[in-house]
């Protein structure tokens, strides 16, 4: 639950908040490099920042046949929180993090993590910094600059000596996640609310698709139980028609198929409802009425004396 918090509140700050005039750089150390095929080599995530940081996340990216990810070491970092733990996948050439530190950091070397590559084929290889955010003052997000590092890879002809110091191996991240069961629709009367329920993995997030009519779907998102249950109750009650539902799972990146599309068909009140509406509406109504009938007595006696 944490992490998506974190996750909404680094989303919704992006939204709202400008950019400050001061700034922030992710790099990487080494920004470049020669290595031998097969060789590991160790590459240092970091941040300079020119105003205090609290908390960073970002995405990076590689050609997974010319580098593979042996491991991932946090120690030395300068975030102790983290709400995405940093994951990779070499088939999808990935990294993945978001962290917060205990206290805010200012300076021109924060480590946050340190890669350890495995060299795979010949050639000039790039490292990219595709997506990041780093929260300074205010909530802003204050980076200006997302560096690159070019790593060449060339012909071992000695047999490669590899580093003895140990590194954190780190899960790598899942290529697939389960595609959610939905429970069968059920019919509604105008008013209710929109209750869908379904069962998937715990500790995901659920994307649930709803559209009625040729209307555009709109989504909307919970989390799945300890037990993988979950359940989305609408804030919006329901009007005549059909509700087509469908949904997908989200966990560390990864996105499954959509769901099967169930539905629900919502009919017109019945009698006592109908009846019971109308009695609320009168309700309401009868008094207004004598109250407006009363104010033009009212109105008409003090125009009548007042020509008199």
């Amino acid at each position: 639950m944490m992490h998506h918090l974190f996750r909404n509140a680094l989303v919704a700050l992006i939204l709202c908040a400008p950019l400050s005039s001061q700034a922030a750089e992710l790099f990487f150390s080494p920004k470049a490099g020669s290595v031998s095929t097969n060789e590991q080599f160790d590459v240092v995530v970091a941040v300079q920042s020119d105003v205090p940081v609290t908390a960073t996340e970002a995405t990076l990216s590689f050609n997974p046949a010319a580098l593979q990810v042996v491991g991932i070491d946090t120690a030395g970092s300068i975030l102790v929180t983290w709400p995405t733990e940093p994951l990779f996948s070499n088939e999808r050439g990935i990294i993945q993090f978001s962290g917060s530190a205990d206290a805010p950091y200012l300076g021109t070397e924060g480590r946050i993590l340190t890669v350890r590559f495995r060299a795979m084929s010949n050639g000039a290889h790039q490292l990219r910094i595709d997506d990041a955010v780093a929260l300074g003052p205010g909530g802003s997000n204050v980076i200006s600059t997302l560096e690159s590092g070019i790593y060449t890879v060339e012909p071992s002809s000695l047999p490669v000596e590899q580093s003895a110091e140990p590194i954190a191996i780190i899960q790598e991240a899942p290529t697939s996640v389960p595609v959610p069961l939905l429970e069968q629709g059920v019919d509604l009367e105008v008013g209710d609310r929109l209750v869908v329920r379904g069962l998937v993995i715990p500790g995901v997030l659920v994307h649930i698709s709803v559209s009625e009519g040729d209307a555009e779907a709109r989504t909307f998102t919970v989390p799945s139980a300890g037990d993988g249950s979950f359940t989305y109750v609408s804030d919006f009650r329901v009007s005549e028609g059909v509700y087509r539902v469908s949904a997908i799972t989200e966990g560390k990146g990864v996105k499954s198929e959509p769901s099967a599309t169930v539905s629900f068909s919502v009919r017109p009140l019945g009698l006592a409802a109908a009846a019971a509406t109308a009695i609320d509406v009168l309700t309401f109504i009868i008094p207004l009425i004598a109250l407006t009938a009363l104010l033009g007595g009212i109105i008409a006696y003090v125009v009548y004396r007042r020509r008199r």
